[in-house]
């Protein structure tokens, strides 16, 4: 499967758990190249403008990704949660879909669904 990489879905949220994420991820792309699209979800309860979320993750983008040997695209959802992540790896036809979790239960629960919703492959990083 691996052979075939193309496209990478990331969600993000900008903590620890992402940067170990990406991490997990470049290790993945050295030696299987591929499109890596990483995704925020604004959701109904935080609200924020998307200018300000795009300035997040510019500084993200200095600190983390300097580094990093591959273009991410970054794009931003508004919606629920597990709904906009389950559209987006069908948009994106992500192959994998790669979170970093900091073993919280909501997070792992969110993590459980989405896979047992697409059936596709993912690969999940814990802080």
């Amino acid at each position: 499967m691996m052979n075939k990489l193309q496209m990478i879905l990331m969600p993000v949220d900008f903590s620890n758990a992402t940067q170990n994420a990406v991490r997990h991820a470049n290790s993945i792309l050295e030696k299987h190249p591929a499109e890596v699209v990483m995704v925020y979800v604004n959701t109904p309860e935080q609200k924020q403008q998307e200018q300000d979320i795009q300035k997040i993750f510019k500084s993200f983008e200095v600190s983390t990704l300097k580094e990093a040997s591959t273009h991410y695209r970054f794009e931003v959802l508004n919606g629920e949660l597990l709904n906009e992540l389950a559209n987006a790896t069908l948009k994106y036809k992500a192959d994998l879909v790669i979170m970093g979790l900091r073993e919280r239960i909501p997070d792992i629960a969110l993590a459980s669904e989405l896979m047992r919703m697409r059936k596709k492959s993912n690969t999940l990083a814990p802080a």
